[in-house]
């Protein structure tokens, strides 16, 4: 039976390999250092061990380490706060992106020593090691946001722009979980970078008390013994660090999986929970006037014209690929015509009103449970409330379970859950029962009618039986 990758057994059988490979490679050391017999230049591992704790008592390692450490760090902390701005403005900015990609190269190829002795001649050696550190890290921090950024999910984006989602909100429960996984590979593997060349650039500028004049004087007088004891340290320092790194971004991650929701007492059982809220906010009108779109010079909409006044319930059918989920799109404001008009209106106010989307792909935050899913675009309710709908379509049992080991069906009907939930005048759904079997759909279908609560629906199907079922007008395309 195949193991787990991340199982218990699996990790302990990989350290354990490590653990030998690092065992093999002291036993050759020793071995070669015995038959040179040159203790003076290639000492043995327990050589070089009982100098490295002879310098821990006598308490010599801990100045040079920590004077060493808070340059070292510094120049890397200094280098991450740098990548992630410049990353979001290459990101954002294709100019930004262009100007920075040679500056990157520049920085990978031209080696330390080059940047080391240019920046003796302008800055004192104390400082040299954090512009080291700074720099070689630099583009692989800079590199991972890019990357990440380019990486997030565009249906997720199109979600917390449509929901409205708190900035805050957004960049953690949205944004960070898909960022955290390619910036914690590369924080981790960029503290060793930042040591070697830190400690590299120490000893050639020769700081006072550091690691690096220690190396360079165990150098001068041949203390081998010295040279690979502090030699250690660094190797130590460097495991270290990033432990922390890792650790630090751990919990990171784990905070982006928790969603303050409020608690409160379940709402009676013959009524729809939020369901009174929308019944007090008017419901928006839409009209659509000569609407046109193309892609590539393809026609995809051509003079479209609609109205669908408040409170009412509309269902655009066509084929697939005939332009539906485009129309959609275009009423929600996520894309904008070659021509025509779109507007929303709700009382006196034209265009800023609050919609209630599903998509044609579920857009869930695969981290989340069902209940934060939805409470994430709907912060009044509480997880009683979200619990008693969540009931009502059959996910009542695996509501704080993540989304992400859920069925296509279990993922539809909380996204349509999160859609009817959520605050505002009008209601979109592409393709609400798609995946449902009989029953669910039944359950499903009498929870959309109660949760419509008088709000303008519009609907974009090919099943005839959707409309129908929700009472809809029927619009061809």
């Amino acid at each position: 039976m195949n193991q787990q990758p991340n199982s218990p057994h699996t990790q302990n059988r990989a350290w354990r390999r490590r653990c030998a490979a690092v065992l093999f490679w002291l036993v050759v050391w020793q071995a070669a250092a015995m038959r040179m017999d040159l203790p003076l230049f290639f000492p043995t591992p327990l050589e070089a061990l009982r100098r490295f704790f002879e310098l821990l008592l006598e308490g010599a390692l801990f100045g040079p380490v920590l004077r060493s450490t808070a340059r070292i760090m510094g120049g890397y902390l200094l280098s991450f706060a740098a990548a992630l701005l410049l990353g979001a403005a290459a990101h954002r900015f294709a100019p930004v992106r262009a100007l920075l990609e040679p500056l990157l190269l520049a920085v990978r190829t031209v080696p330390v020593v080059s940047f080391v002795i240019l920046a003796l001649i302008c800055l004192p050696s104390r400082l040299l090691s954090v512009l080291i550190s700074f720099l070689m890290v630099l583009p692989i921090l800079t590199g991972a946001v890019i990357e990440g950024l380019d990486r997030l999910d565009p249906t997720l984006t199109d979600m917390a722009t449509l929901f409205r989602v708190p900035p805050l909100r957004r960049l953690r429960c949205i944004d960070l979980p898909q960022l955290l996984p390619t910036l914690t590979a590369a924080a981790r593997r960029a503290v060793g970078f930042a040591w070697k060349s830190g400690a590299a650039a120490e000893v050639i500028g020769i700081p006072a008390g550091s690691i690096g004049e220690k190396l360079q004087r165990a150098k001068v007088y041949l203390m081998t013994s010295d040279l690979f004891a502090w030699t250690l340290m660094i190797v130590l320092m460097s495991v270290l660090t990033e432990a922390l790194v890792g650790a630090l971004f751990k919990a990171l991650t784990k905070s982006t999986r928790r969603l303050k929701i409020e608690t409160g007492a379940p709402a009676a059982a013959t009524t729809h929970p939020a369901a009174a809220r929308f019944t007090q906010c008017p419901a928006a009108s839409l009209t659509i006037t000569g609407l046109c779109k193309s892609y590539d010079g393809a026609s995809v909409l051509t003079d479209f014209t609609l109205t669908c006044p408040p409170g009412t319930r509309t269902a655009l059918m066509a084929p697939s690929g005939a332009g539906k989920t485009t129309l959609l799109r275009l009423a929600e404001g996520l894309e904008q015509p070659d021509s025509g008009q779109i507007t929303w209106q709700n009382g006196e106010s034209d265009n800023n009103v609050c919609l209630c989307t599903l998509f044609q792909e579920d857009a869930l935050v695969p981290g989340l449970s069902a209940i934060q899913n939805i409470c994430l675009t709907a912060p009044h309710l509480t997880r009683a409330e979200a619990l008693q709908a969540l009931d009502r379509v059959g996910l009542a049992e695996d509501a704080d379970r993540p989304v992400s080991e859920y069925s296509g069906g279990m993922k539809r009907r909380t996204a349509l859950l999160r859609a009817l939930l959520s605050e505002g005048s009008a209601v979109l759904l592409d393709e609400p029962f798609k995946g449902l079997d009989e029953e669910s759909r039944k359950q499903t279908v009498q929870t959309v009618d109660a949760l419509l609560a008088g709000r303008t629906l519009l609907l974009v199907t090919h099943d005839r039986r959707d409309a129908e079922d929700l009472s809809a007008r029927i619009v061809t395309l």
